[in-house]
């Protein structure tokens, strides 16, 4: 199942840490020692969300910085027909699906680990999940590589190990893992290597949120209208919010309304307009779990396992 929290303002993969808005009164904090917008400063009215993943998909005002990870156009590729071969198997067989995984077939071990973790295989055994995900997962499978990573984060069948997760996401959304990138942006708001990372979460949140994550739109929304590590963006804060807000998500229309208050007629109009222009790229099944909806824009969560996290700090 899924699970959504709030950081009063950033939102860990569905959920949000403890935060940037006020719980009481619900309002943003004035940003600390950012300069007033220029209403004056371009604003693209488009925002590129069928095109590859860039930081800065929606322009901002002059002067905004980003930091990004390392493209992702340079990602190993994933499995090579792994999303058919992983389609036919959940009717397979208990020990025929053993014999394949156990003769080293990385789309058999993934399955047969979502049956271990749902409790298909018997009974649930979220240890033998767990290794059976690591052995799709050293083969690339982006889908083990995010499983593996979700129970390494929460220490479950197994020992809780951040440094394992962290570089587990970051191998599945090298390669497109929507859910990964938005978790890897929760990790580096929380400061999992020691201080939180505000840019490179903002970078992360950005590419997950141009496929559609809600929290990573939400998350992002709220680090432009704080101005935490990159220039404070009210426009762009409102375009982020106002899209999340369309999927109806009430908190962020909540807070896209706030933001409204901040800006001049000309840039209120240029960020709805870029809102409205808003469509989520379409997700790579070989890499990402899609729901049973056909939403392409939202992935499905593993089973009995949170999908996102709060970044408690923000």
């Amino acid at each position: 199942m899924s699970r959504r929290t709030r950081l009063c303002a950033i939102r860990a993969s569905s959920i949000r840490p403890p935060s940037m808005f006020c719980r009481r009164c619900g309002k943003l904090p004035p940003p600390a020692e950012n300069p007033p917008l220029s209403h004056g400063a371009p604003f693209m009215h488009a925002i590129a969300g069928s095109d590859p993943i860039i930081v800065g998909a929606i322009a901002g005002h002059a002067g905004v910085i980003h930091s990004a990870p390392a493209p992702i156009a340079a990602a190993p590729q994933p499995l090579a027909g792994a999303p058919t071969v992983i389609a036919s198997l959940p009717g397979m067989p208990l020990e025929q699906l053993r014999a394949k995984a156990d003769a080293g077939d990385a789309p058999a071990q993934f399955e047969l680990g979502v049956r271990f973790a749902d409790g298909r295989a018997g009974s649930q055994d979220m240890a033998l999940a767990a290794q059976y995900y690591a052995k799709a997962a050293d083969q690339g499978l982006a889908l083990a590589q995010y499983r593996l990573a979700v129970l390494s984060e929460k220490g479950v069948g197994g020992g809780r190990d951040l440094a394992r997760a962290q570089s587990l996401y970051l191998a599945a959304a090298e390669q497109g893992n929507a859910r990964a990138m938005h978790n890897l942006g929760v990790l580096a708001a929380e400061g999992v290597d020691g201080e939180p990372d505000y840019a490179n979460a903002a970078a992360w949140f950005e590419k997950a949120a141009a496929f559609g994550i809600r929290d990573s739109q939400f998350n992002l929304a709220v680090l432009l209208a704080r101005g935490s590590s990159l220039s404070h963006d009210a426009a762009r804060s409102y375009t982020w919010f106002s899209i999340a807000a369309a999927t109806g998500d009430q908190e962020a229309a909540r807070k896209r309304d706030e933001m409204a208050l901040k800006l001049s007629p000309t840039d209120l109009a240029a960020a709805t307009a870029a809102a409205s222009t808003f469509r989520p790229r379409r997700l790579d099944p070989a890499v990402n779990e899609i729901s049973v909806s056909g939403n392409p824009a939202i992935a499905s969560a593993p089973a009995a396992l949170p999908t996102q996290r709060k970044a408690s700090n923000l």
